[in-house]
């Protein structure tokens, strides 16, 4: 059996331009640690995996590639672009926590992709592309892909990552990605026997004030993340009213029957704005 989400989704994505093309962010034959957690790191040079990359692409798509294989242990995917990379950060990889302070800087810079374990392909609206390249773009890429072992199983050789397709002419609007929740610390403590837990973040409204133009951005799509113990989560705008009360605009998403094991992107079926003073409260639920 598999989950299915009756609420989300393109029912009818738009079809790929035939002019689109398309570049993979990934992995090289990476021997997978017998070991129960690995996050692993690679830097690679944008310019030498994409044409003409001093002229500003759109990915209108991005895709899993998963080894044949590995299946089982390749938990997430995720794909931030920087500057400061040196020629010795590229190439094969390495444990995340092992490798330079550029490529764990990398980690925090821009986002362009992520996926989870049973998401499937991201297409962007047919009004909508994610702009990568230009003359002032950033000039690498780090990919950060967790591993899952748990039975510690060995001789896994892994080259997995994400395929985007891209146009070359623009879209009416730019994507980017709006990335938030609690941090993963030890303090992160679920009392034993517990019942319904809750654990939230939320953008404040210095932070909606300090991060967002003027005049808002436009919610279309979004994707939770939690691990095993999780069970929900919720996330909502909420906004100051005119008597000075805060209150809830709507929900972005509401599950209350997460599942672990299928973590797809879910496109709104109505676009949510969130202006500059408004906060976005996330609830997770273990």
């Amino acid at each position: 059996s598999a989950s299915i989400n009756l609420l989300g989704g393109l029912p009818n994505p738009p079809q790929i331009p035939s002019d689109a093309k398309s570049f993979t962010v990934k992995d090289e034959n990476v021997a997978v640690p017998d070991k129960d957690t690995t996050y692993w790191c690679k830097g690679v040079r944008l310019s030498d995996i994409i044409d003409s990359y001093d002229e500003v692409k759109y990915i209108v798509k991005f895709s899993p590639s998963i080894t044949p294989g590995s299946e089982a242990y390749v938990h997430h995917i995720l794909i931030y672009i920087c500057d400061g990379l040196e020629e010795s950060d590229l190439g094969l990889g390495g444990e995340c926590g092992n490798q330079s302070a550029a490529i764990n800087d990398c980690l925090g810079e821009l986002l362009i992709a992520a996926w989870a374990v049973g998401g499937s392909d991201f297409i962007y609206p047919d009004n909508v592309g994610f702009p990568i390249g230009g003359p002032d773009s950033n000039q690498y890429a780090v990919i950060e892909l967790h591993y899952n072992n748990p039975e510690e199983a060995s001789g896994i050789v892994d080259s997995s990552g994400l395929k985007f397709t891209y146009l070359e002419t623009p879209r009416e609007h730019n994507a980017g990605i709006l990335f938030m929740g609690h941090s993963v610390v030890k303090t992160m403590i679920i009392p034993p026997n517990a019942a319904n837990y809750t654990i939230s973040a939320f953008c404040s409204v210095d932070c909606t004030e300090k991060f967002l133009p003027p005049d808002g951005i436009k919610i279309f799509a979004n994707v939770l993340h939690t691990h095993l113990a999780g069970t929900g989560l919720t996330l909502s705008v909420i906004r100051e009213n005119d008597d000075g009360e805060y209150q809830e605009i709507r929900p972005v998403e509401k599950n209350l029957h997460y599942d672990f094991n299928f973590q797809q992107a879910n496109h709104l079926n109505e676009e949510i704005t969130v202006l500059p003073g408004d906060i976005l409260l996330l609830h997770c639920y273990y």
